[in-house]
């Protein structure tokens, strides 16, 4: 679960309401497996369940230190999540790199889509692995330093539902 996270994730954006925590309300967040420990991070976990209208809101790592090049000829993440948004809404897992440990600038082009999801609607928990690989060797060209990883929630004005619910972020490098 989150408890046993490395470092402080932060959120943010317009009409935030990333949570941790566990899942409140059912009926529209699913329940936790025994893959999740005591709580999650989401959207809305405690409130209606909902995520907001018009929001555009990101859950964002703690800086990592790059794994060595000379060591590892791949990278990827893993994540366990139930993504569960309106046909009309979009959800992104972004990367970004910097020679310092201050994320880029929210609006920044730095951050580049590893993964999109168009009105993703799932039902269940379930891992995803997404490979890293191209982003990081452009990354270790330039001698990036960090490493940042964001969820992105962006809805439109009606429809909404749960929204992210994530778990287990995890990173391989080989």
């Amino acid at each position: 679960g989150t408890e046993g996270s490395a470092g402080a994730w932060t959120h943010g954006g317009t009409l935030d309401d990333w949570e941790i925590g566990a899942p409140a309300v059912l009926s529209v967040d699913p329940p936790l497996t025994t893959e999740n420990g005591l709580s999650i991070a989401g959207t809305d976990l405690t409130g209606d369940g909902f995520y907001n209208p018009g929001e555009w809101a990101w859950f964002l790592s703690p800086p990592y230190p790059m794994p060595d090049d000379a060591m590892y000829d791949s990278v990827a993440v893993e994540v366990f999540k139930c993504l569960q948004n309106a046909p009309n809404d979009d959800a992104f897992i972004q990367v970004a790199f910097s020679d310092t440990e201050t994320p880029p600038d929210p609006a920044s082009p730095l951050w580049t889509n590893v993964r999109e999801y168009y009105g993703v609607g799932e039902e269940i928990w379930d891992f995803e692995a997404i490979d890293l690989t191209a982003q990081f060797q452009a990354a270790w060209a330039l001698g990036r330093a960090f490493y940042f990883m964001r969820f992105v929630e962006s809805s439109g004005p009606f429809g909404e539902r749960g929204g992210w619910n994530l778990d287990n972020i995890q990173f391989f490098a080989r």
